[in-house]
């Protein structure tokens, strides 16, 4: 495994493993507490939390920032300070690991930088556990089709949002949103249609939500989505904003002439709620806009 370290305006490629033996620049006792502690450590978040600690017997620092391939591969720890050491990790397969920048108030004297990168290929080992682990997870929770969120990251969602609402006594609401005469644009146009319809209508929803809200889909053509801190005015207005980009979507008009609309069902938290609760007084609230007229929202009494 190699690096690239960037220190200042200076880029220097870093080989971390024949660069020295790691145990000529770490203690026997020093290798293995770093190691124990990297290996018991799947979690990106807590890897990247837990370094600075990890780090302080052989370089401390004040604050670690991983930066990943993705937006949500982005942690920080710590506070950014006057001197830096950045690294790009590159694994033998020439797969890109992100870059570690490590800040503190004082310069990093080269002795300490080498025994830096004498742990880098053990650091980069935990990394690309923790990403493999990230990423199994990510697509158990991910619908196939669509790329959104499936029932089972829902229901993790939706338990600890409705917890925290209830616990501190904020707004929250669900939208239930299912396609009006999917089974009749699957019997006209095939199921290669229906499909394109049903990635097509997650994309539309989750560019009209906001960064804080979450779509998910439920099972078949229908589609939940969380609104944290939204009350049921709140909710209703992005309802409408829903239904009507979907209304007017050619994309969709593309994928099943004449078009396609939804219709909403809108349940908003109450003190006696649990999520079973509330996504009931929602799927109560969606049949409700089927059977007058499809097209709309209704909100759960």
């Amino acid at each position: 495994m190699t690096t690239e370290r960037m220190t200042g305006s200076e880029l220097h490629r870093v080989d971390a493993v024949s660069a020295a033996p790691v145990e000529q620049l770490l203690a026997p006792s020093e290798q293995v507490r770093a190691l124990a502690r990297l290996a018991a450590l799947l979690d990106l978040e807590q890897l990247v939390e837990n370094l600075p600690d990890i780090l302080s017997e052989i370089a401390p620092v004040d604050g670690v920032h991983y930066a990943g391939l993705t937006r949500r591969q982005q942690y920080r720890h710590g506070r950014r300070a006057k001197h830096s050491v950045e690294y790009r990790l590159i694994a033998d397969d020439e797969q890109n690991l992100g870059t570690l920048t490590l800040y503190r108030g004082a310069r990093f004297k080269e002795a300490e930088l080498a025994r830096l990168e004498a742990l880098l290929p053990f650091l980069m080992l935990a990394l690309r556990n923790a990403l493999a682990h990230r990423e199994a997870i990510e697509n158990a929770l991910t619908d196939p089709l669509t790329g959104v969120g499936n029932r089972a990251a829902l229901e993790i969602s939706a338990r600890q949002q409705v917890d925290v609402a209830q616990r501190h006594g904020l707004p929250f609401s669900l939208l239930m949103i299912d396609i009006d005469h999917f089974k009749h644009i699957n019997d006209t146009r095939g199921h290669a249609a229906g499909d394109d319809v049903l990635r097509t209508l997650a994309q539309i929803i989750a560019k009209a939500i906001r960064r804080s809200d979450v779509v998910f889909r439920y099972g078949g053509e229908e589609f939940v989505v969380l609104l944290a801190h939204t009350d049921d005015e709140g909710a209703r207005v992005m309802a409408e904003r829903v239904r009507i980009l979907v209304a007017a979507s050619k994309d969709l008009r593309k994928d099943a002439c004449p078009g396609v609309t939804v219709s909403i069902g809108i349940g908003t938290l109450t003190t006696n709620d649990d999520v079973a609760s509330l996504c009931h007084r929602a799927d109560t609230a969606l049949y409700r806009a089927k059977n007058e007229g499809r097209n709309r929202v209704v909100s759960a009494s």
